[in-house]
């Protein structure tokens, strides 16, 4: 049987939509005629003026952009690649844990940007209209102020941390600008009355500030030496509550020591939160060699790869527990130091009087072995169920 092959004949037959003489398209005429809308003296737009008045928004000496000035100062929420050093749950801090009427006053400014914080172009604490009364604290970062807002005609104390950005090797920019961030990030997700009151960040050129409510006790280790047993178990159930609170909320605070624990009318409040890291359920491990000498973990200290990982909370039981030991030893903690067994040493009965708890406590937060190490919120629970602490 013949196979039909019309669909491939090398003979086409003319296709009938493309006749051999076609007609021209009236579309396309060889003599078109002139096109009205199209005039051959055309009359001047009135919109197009021959003479333009110059634009005010193109100024013809334009001043540089300070976001795109040879000598502008680098953003501190990049590093010299453009790559952001804003942790990656940045949000915005006007969302204070403290609103109160006076803190308010100082978060009433707009910034002329915001990404997570209040930006200034101006230098931050002219921008607050706020009085500066005197340094109260150095550290690493840079310093504490004692700062005046006046509301009306009643005067409010508050402490300013000043994180300098200036005059930083790439490394220290990085770490500056990290901590900085951070600690306005992590001080707005928390809320505690064993907390330091946060009130606002804001960032300028040259300088971060973290304002704070005024503590004028001063650090912890400041009074050591003069502690009462009474202070020194109210003090160590305290701090113990705020790292625990912290912990519940997945917070690891990184850097606990006696220089981070303020004072003020008989009671102590944890602070700086720079170092601070929030984890996500069901990971308990971090990296870095973070923490201050004599607080950090054996664990940490043992390895030379800051990559290695490690039990984040158990860090932060270990640091608190070197804490402890500073309340019932009332003296600064030493690298170095085999605290434990100090401590047993001086447990004689004036510690089993009145402090046995603290004392056994220290025993289990203090082990080199984070898997034998107790989580702050088990020495807690075991401290409540044997009536030395009430509950939250």
């Amino acid at each position: 049987m013949a196979t039909s092959v019309t669909a491939m004949d090398v003979t086409p037959q003319p296709d009938p939509a493309q006749d051999a003489n076609p007609q021209p398209d009236p579309a396309h005429d060889a003599n078109p005629q002139p096109n009205p809308a199209q005039d051959a003296n055309p009359q001047p737009d009135p919109a197009q003026d021959a003479n333009p008045q110059p634009d005010p928004a193109q100024d013809a000496n334009p001043q540089p952009d300070p976001a795109k000035d040879a000598n502008a100062q680098p953003d501190p929420a990049q590093d010299e690649s453009g790559k952001s050093v804003l942790p990656s749950n940045t949000v915005d801090i006007k969302q204070k844990s403290c609103n109160c009427d006076k803190c308010s006053t100082l978060k009433s400014l707009k910034p002329s940007s915001e990404e997570g914080l209040y930006r200034y172009t101006m230098d931050v604490m002219e921008a607050l209209k706020v009085k500066r009364i005197k340094v109260i604290g150095n550290g690493s970062f840079g310093q504490v102020e004692l700062i005046e807002n006046k509301i009306g005609n009643v005067k409010v104390l508050y402490a300013a941390k000043i994180i300098s950005l200036e005059n930083l090797t790439a490394e220290e920019y990085v770490r500056q600008s990290h901590n900085f961030f951070n600690e306005c990030v992590i001080n707005q997700m928390i809320n505690h009355k064993h907390i330091v009151g946060f009130v606002m960040g804001g960032l300028g050129p040259s300088y971060g500030v973290v304002v704070m409510h005024y503590y004028p006790g001063g650090p912890l280790y400041l009074h050591l030496k003069t502690l009462s047993k009474q202070q020194v178990k109210k003090y160590a159930v305290n701090i113990m509550k705020a790292v625990k609170y912290l912990h519940s909320n997945r917070i690891i605070h990184r850097d606990l020591k006696t220089e981070n624990v303020l004072v003020k009318n008989n009671d102590v409040f944890l602070s700086d939160f720079g170092m601070s890291s929030k984890l996500e359920p069901g990971n308990d491990l971090v990296s870095g060699y973070k923490g201050t000498q004599g607080y950090i973990a054996p664990e940490i200290l043992a390895s030379s790869d800051s990559s290695v990982l490690y039990d984040g909370f158990k860090a932060d039981s270990y640091a608190f527990g070197v804490l402890l030991w500073c309340l019932l030893m009332k003296q600064q903690a030493k690298p170095g130091t085999e605290y434990w067994d100090v401590l047993f040493a001086e447990a004689d009965a004036r510690f089993y009087i009145y402090e046995f708890n603290l004392v056994f406590s220290a025993k289990y937060l203090l082990k080199d072995n984070p898997t034998d190490r107790l989580y702050i919120s088990d020495v807690f629970d075991s401290l409540h169920q044997a009536g030395f602490c009430e509950a939250e």
